[in-house]
């Protein structure tokens, strides 16, 4: 793979030595350019503490402070820490609305965010709710293809699949896919997470093959521009697991998703959502295998870590709290079965049920944001 040198800290050194910039006008950005590196090398703590110290650092109305604001949101989110990312996101708004103006790229982009983190966490009407009223301002005045747009409305695909409106999902999700490739330079990633996304659709469409063919482009791609361990690239790894399992091809599958869950623990950690849905998915392959104790083992740590992350009301654990219920039935254990389907039935009803809780992202987007 051809490493990608950033030019930008460069390009601001040079504008430094030269006189065009201050030092002090540059920092912020500089800083900003670290800890995205950081983050994208899952040097989490590094990240958020640059982060934290810049912020302190600059200027009340710096231009600097929402994209400061919504990356340690992305910081706080791929460490599991979901209400600390919310107050940062909600943070990114604010500031991009008194640098920019209500309706600047700036703000959209991080009511965007905030719509993500709000899917991620099973709050689809809330996420509903900012998206659609975002999507009409942003189309206004940038038009269909513009960047923002595209992103804004690949977040309505996944609240639509999440939902299980596949059929509004899935021409949302080619549309965009044409937009982004029609482009003079098509950005590969997010054609990546487009392709990646239309393949959740189709696997619940069962439509099996072409899920498979949409995943296998997207991890191609993810492959060729990702360094490996990578979170997008983890993500459409633990999808083709289940594919895999859709297929009745369960050998591969379960190689497959063991080989995902242990690079999340080992290269993400325990607190990120990841980890919890690649043992959630592992449990679920290995319940089909007839590997009872193994799956329910794999799934009570996929219920910790789901606590922990999305709290204990969240309707995501409801989901996998039923379908541990469903092995333990199939094991024989029916109290301990009606005790965790009791407990689901008193949160919030999820916006679909299933295996797919992928961030697209985020999205970030296996990077939400």
């Amino acid at each position: 793979m051809i490493t990608r040198i950033n030019p930008a800290p460069l390009i601001a050194l040079f504008l430094i030595a030269e006189g065009f910039v201050k030092a002090e006008q540059a920092q912020p950005g500089l800083a900003f350019r670290s800890a995205e590196m950081l983050n994208e090398a899952r040097r989490y703590q590094e990240a958020e503490i640059q982060l934290r110290e810049t912020l302190a650092a600059v200027a009340p109305l710096s231009e600097w402070l929402p994209a400061l604001w919504r990356l340690l949101g992305a910081v706080q989110f791929n460490q599991g820490h979901l209400r600390e990312a919310e107050t940062s996101l909600s943070a990114s708004l604010s500031t991009a609305e008194a640098v920019f103006g209500t309706n600047s790229i700036w703000a959209l982009t991080a009511k965007q965010a905030q719509a993500s983190l709000l899917i991620d966490t099973g709050r689809l009407p809330e996420a509903e709710g900012l998206l659609r009223p975002t999507i009409a301002i942003a189309e206004q005045q940038y038009g269909g293809a513009h960047p923002v747009v595209v992103t804004l409305m690949n977040s309505l695909g996944v609240l639509a699949q999440k939902r299980g409106d596949l059929a509004r999902a899935e021409p949302l999700f080619r549309r965009l896919l044409a937009v982004v490739g029609k482009t003079w330079f098509p950005d590969r990633r997010r054609l990546a997470q487009l392709h990646h996304n239309l393949a959740l659709v189709y696997a619940e469409q069962r439509r099996i093959g072409m899920a498979r063919d949409q995943l296998e482009r997207a991890i191609t791609t993810w492959n060729e521009v990702l360094p490996s361990g990578h979170p997008d690239l983890l993500y459409g790894q633990n999808s083709l697991a289940v594919v895999l399992m859709q297929e009745r091809r369960l050998t591969e599958a379960e190689g497959l998703a063991r080989r995902t869950a242990t690079a999340a623990i080992s290269g993400l950690g325990y607190g990120h959502p990841l980890t919890a849905t690649a043992l959630r998915n592992l449990g679920a392959i290995l319940a089909k295998m007839g590997h009872t104790s193994e799956a329910l083992q794999k799934l009570e740590q996929a219920i910790e870590l789901h606590e922990r992350t999305f709290g204990s009301r969240s309707p995501i654990l409801a989901e996998v709290l039923r379908e541990y219920s469903d092995v333990l039935r199939k094991a024989g254990r029916k109290q301990d079965a009606k005790r965790a389907a009791s407990r689901a039935d008193t949160m919030v009803a999820p916006g679909k049920a299933g295996s797919y809780q992928t961030n697209s992202k985020t999205s970030r987007q296996a990077q939400p944001f």
